[in-house]
Order: C-alpha cells, then sequence, then structure tokens
C-alpha cells in the first residue's frame, strides 16, 4: 500500500514531485542504493515523508481503490480503480515507425 502510495504521489527521489520533502540528484541516489539497497520505497527517509496509514487508505480510496480486509485483519487491495473511456470524436491511430517508413517509400517510387 505504501508503494502505491508514493507512486500515486509521485515521491521518488530524484524524479518525483516538486513538493516531494526528500530529495536527492543522480549521484546522490545511487551512492545511497548501493549503501541502503536498490528498494528505495523502504528507505527510512522516503517513509518519513509518508502520512499515516488511515490517511494513505483515504487518500488512495478518494483515488478510485478499494480495500478488502482478510480473515488476518490485513489490509490488501481488492481492484484497481475503473475509469470511464473517453470518446474521441475523431478515431484514434496508432502511428508507428514502421508505418511511416512504409508511406515514405510508397511516396519515393
Amino acid at each position: 500500500m505504501i508503494r502505491k502510495f508514493i507512486e500515486i504521489c509521485d515521491l521518488h527521489p530524484v524524479h518525483g514531485s516538486y513538493f516531494r520533502e526528500y530529495s536527492l540528484d543522480m549521484r546522490q541516489f545511487y551512492t545511497k542504493c548501493e549503501r541502503d539497497g536498490y528498494d528505495w520505497y523502504r528507505w527510512e527517509e522516503v517513509r518519513k515523508q509518508c502520512i499515516s496509514l488511515e490517511d494513505m487508505i483515504s487518500a488512495l480510496a478518494d483515488a478510485g481503490y478499494r480495500f478488502k480486509i482478510s480473515e488476518d485483519n490485513i489490509i490488501d487491495f481488492e481492484d484497481s480503480p475503473k475509469f470511464p473511456l473517453v470518446k474521441s470524436r475523431e478515431p484514434i491511430m496508432k502511428i508507428s515507425k514502421i508505418i511511416l517508413r512504409l508511406k515514405q517509400t510508397d511516396t519515393q517510387y
């Protein structure tokens, strides 16, 4: 749950939001990774900037996540949020490099 909260709030130490409390440059980040491990979600400095568990659950519930409580009183995600699809007036075409190359070669001949 903490990982999802950190992900949604964009609290990455280097690439995260401007409003994060714990900030590092790339060199400091990799030095800390070598010293404390690459799972930066577990770093004490990152976890200190998180709010309480109840507030995290509330914030994630507001974002559309639903939770279930198991028999062992473990809180887990029930399902991911579902958002309504947005319809466009014009069809959305996926343009790949291969299609562009094919069109370029067709016009050359």
